[in-house]
């Protein structure tokens, strides 16, 4: 494990500060770079005189660098206080949008499970619920959970050809397999349920050549 560092310029909420020192809150840099400023400010014109401060801001990372700090090393290593704002303004937007969509991701989820146990009592409603969690799904695989959505997408198409099968809607289910196979996904995950679409593929394709 490494440590990645960034500097930050703080007025430290003082309503004192004066306009020069104002305009460099949060200005960041990195530490093998020259500083844009020294704190104490020696032109700061506060009465209270100059009360910044500098803090450094250490993050442990593995593979990747924490994002400020690759931020920072794409403007050379030194950001204003303005580019910082937008910076964080849509690192922030990122975020959000990222936990709604592990939101509903999650309540797909729960809409499989659902689906699992209205398999028998409900048959139709299951259809409609294992399709409409993996148009969440496969909308997932755009984004940061694509990485572990494979898995999920193998089981729900399982479940939902095997569903559309015993109902005797065979062409449905011919087709879903056949979408399943175009996303070209890791055949990582639940290899009985892989293993059981093959098969019914091939009894599907022997069922309707009839």
């Amino acid at each position: 494990m490494s440590e990645a560092a960034v500097i930050r310029w703080s007025c430290l909420e003082d309503s004192e500060s004066c306009a020069a020192c104002r305009a460099l809150e949060n200005t960041t840099w990195l530490p093998e770079v020259p500083p844009p400023a020294s704190a104490p400010l020696s032109t700061c014109t506060s009465p209270e005189g100059c009360r910044c401060v500098t803090v450094t801001e250490i993050a442990q990372f593995g593979i990747d660098e924490p994002a400020d700090v690759a931020f920072l090393r794409r403007l050379g290593g030194v950001a204003t206080s303005q580019q910082m704002a937008k910076y964080e303004a849509e690192r922030d937007s990122e975020r959000y949008a990222n936990r709604q969509e592990d939101d509903r991701i999650h309540q797909a989820g729960e809409t499989v499970t659902a689906a699992w146990r209205l398999e028998k009592t409900d048959p139709g409603r299951a259809v409609t619920m294992y399709r409409e969690s993996l148009a969440v799904y496969k909308e997932g695989m755009r984004g940061p959970a694509g990485s572990w959505l494979p898995s999920h997408i193998h089981f729900t198409y399982n479940r939902l050809t095997m569903l559309l099968e015993k109902l005797g809607r065979w062409d449905e289910a011919l087709k879903e397999l056949g979408d399943h196979d175009g996303l070209k996904l890791p055949r990582e995950g639940p290899q009985a349920a892989l293993g059981a679409m093959e098969k019914r593929r091939e009894r599907l394709a022997r069922k309707l050549a009839r």
